[in-house]
């Protein structure tokens, strides 16, 4: 049995056997423990009807909101108003939600909500073809066991995960930073001083953005919005942001959809792509074409976010109202104050410039290296595998970075504020010698960066 691509409902689809929800709710309890499913679950997942991914992409809307959740396709239309997390839920909106779902709930929450008979009644659709697979991408014991550990540090610590004073004060230095810089760059016309407007617009990515957007910054709905519209006036589209990296990237980091890794198309990263002659020297033009990652992205980001469906309308005004505020400040305002439109163009590029500098310099090395080319299909073992860490011990570069020196357990607990992760690294690489996983990591992110520019020039010279 299959649903048609063009059904919809009113309200919620449940599933009125009850059976059928016995057996649903059985299987999320096994799935959240990491039991795996028996030979009697698999029988009886056939008699849920089948929703294709096709399927499941036409309803992404706030008003039409389905998610697949380990294999189970839930309507969440109804849902979306009460999420406690509020409309975040929405970047899942017409996929599958899997990865979100595990990396952002403790495992109690997981457990109670999807053991929950009312909530399968209320919201359960059907499953996706090939469940299988999806129950062996996401049933791993390594991951569970981190995950108790890491919750079980937060017990004993009694500290938040998120909603931190060191974070809030942080986040109010970075935007003194901002505006002190572009003030003293208006005032003196100077590009240099632009450049390093930049920078702070980098840390605002890497730390408030990339925090707010997994979760990891506050609860506070105001303080969101807020941290949303700035990330916007900084140039970053956060609905598109959120699709981009936590729907594909942290689904499946450095795969083929992973639109942050394979994002440079003058670049080859992957021995699938087609090796051109100019790819011998990328490993010198690299730096440079990172350096204009920032304008790509504005621009890439504009577009794609005319065309995005599964964006609430506070956000679409926010995103609006922060893209034009980015050009009114940072465009436009100097071609006032200088009287020449060639100079705001060149202060406006400047910024740009120095906001790319950083962010793709450090974006680059965390999974694009000779030894993270491997691939697992147990969702939390990629994970792994495919990212390094560097200079772990380092409070500059925790703090400088927004945690993603610390890249391994931010993939594995993205909604954990990035102050926290230099204590929880250790659990991690604990756990890695345990299960007999390779856990990768620099001394420095200089070693690191080596070790990226090395991958380039190999995929530059061998097929």
């Amino acid at each position: 049995m299959t649903i048609a691509a063009h059904s919809t409902a009113p309200g919620p689809v449940g599933l009125k056997d009850k059976s059928v929800l016995a057996h649903a709710d059985s299987r999320r309890r096994r799935l959240v423990t990491g039991s795996g499913l028996t030979s009697a679950d698999e029988e009886r997942d056939a008699t849920l009807p089948t929703i294709t991914r096709g399927q499941l992409a036409q309803h992404c809307t706030p008003q039409d909101c389905w998610i697949a959740i380990k294999g189970l396709v839930y309507d969440l239309s109804a849902y979306l108003p009460t999420h406690p997390g509020g409309d975040l839920m929405l970047q899942a909106a017409g996929m599958d939600g899997t990865h979100i779902f595990i990396t952002t709930h403790p495992q109690a929450v997981m457990t109670s909500l999807l053991e929950s008979q009312s909530f399968s009644e209320r919201f359960c659709v059907g499953k996706l073809p090939q469940t299988e697979e999806s129950d062996r991408k996401f049933c791993d014991p390594f991951h569970n066991e981190l995950q108790q550990e890491v919750e079980a540090y937060f017990r004993r610590t009694g500290l938040p995960m998120r909603d931190l004073p060191a974070m809030y004060v942080k986040s109010v230095l970075i935007w003194c930073y901002i505006i002190t810089m572009w003030t003293l760059a208006i005032i003196h016309q100077s590009i240099w001083l632009a450049m390093l407007t930049g920078v702070g617009c980098a840390m605002n990515g890497m730390c408030l953005m990339h925090d707010t957007n997994h979760g990891g910054f506050t609860r506070h709905a105001w303080l969101l919005r807020l941290s949303n519209f700035l990330g916007c006036l900084t140039g970053i589209s956060t609905p598109v942001w959120r699709v981009n990296h936590q729907m594909m990237h942290h689904n499946d980091t450095n795969g083929k959809d992973d639109l942050d890794v394979h994002n440079y198309p003058l670049l080859r990263h992957s021995p699938s792509d087609p090796r051109l002659w100019a790819h011998r020297f990328q490993h010198l033009y690299a730096i440079p074409l990172y350096c204009m990652g920032a304008l790509n992205l504005c621009v890439s980001y504009l577009i794609r976010f005319i065309k995005l469906r599964n964006v609430s309308r506070i956000d679409r005004v926010l995103s609006t109202s922060g893209s034009l505020a980015q050009f009114g400040v940072f465009l436009l305002l100097p071609v006032w104050t200088s009287g020449s439109l060639a100079f705001g163009i060149c202060m406006f590029m400047t910024y740009l410039f120095g906001a790319g500098a950083v962010l793709f310099n450090i974006f680059a090395v965390n999974h694009l290296a000779v030894d993270l080319q491997e691939h697992s299909n147990v969702w939390s073992r990629n994970q792994i595998i495919t990212t390094t860490d560097y200079a772990t011990d380092s409070l500059f570069w925790l703090h400088f970075t927004g945690g993603l020196n610390h890249q391994t357990i931010h993939h594995m607990f993205p909604s954990i504020c990035h102050i926290h992760y230099r204590e929880l690294t250790p659990i991690l690489r604990r756990l890695c010698i345990k299960h007999n996983i390779p856990y990768n990591c620099c001394d420095s992110f200089a070693d690191a960066f080596r070790k990226h520019l090395h991958f380039l020039w190999q995929m530059g010279h061998s097929d």
